[in-house]
């Protein structure tokens, strides 16, 4: 007997094989007739959707425009960069610069300032 079945094709014939599926109290055993893998899948498409209007394909495409940050460098931990009113990506950062421009307001004229009050301490 299935317990349940994923469109991939995965299935759980007992209770054990649930953990291979995605979890939601409020379903018979506990779990979407949605295998983990797939959930993933269908979760990354809706964020990618949601927070930049494109496909995961096309985030993919463009952070594969660098393997490192565009402003230090740093290989790890890398970022899609946008511009929030037009949603259009400017490029890879690392977490630190792309956290950084944005205290800034992810304006020119806000690294400027910073950058000439650093000058200004020197």
């Amino acid at each position: 007997m299935i317990l349940k079945q994923c469109k991939c094709g995965t299935t759980a014939e007992c209770e054990e094989d649930l953990v291979l599926f995605d979890k939601d109290k409020r379903l018979p055993y506990g779990r979407t007739n949605t295998c983990i893998q797939c959930a993933k899948t269908i979760k990354r498409r809706r964020n990618m959707k949601y927070r930049y209007s494109i496909t995961p394909e096309e985030y993919d495409e463009c952070m594969s425009s660098s393997d490192s940050c565009e402003i230090c460098g740093n290989t790890e931990r890398l970022c899609y960069d946008h511009d929030h009113t037009t949603m259009e990506f400017r490029g890879v950062l690392c977490q630190g610069c792309n956290a950084g421009i944005g205290l800034l307001k992810d304006t020119p004229e806000g690294v400027l300032k910073a950058y000439n009050y650093l000058i200004k301490s020197q």
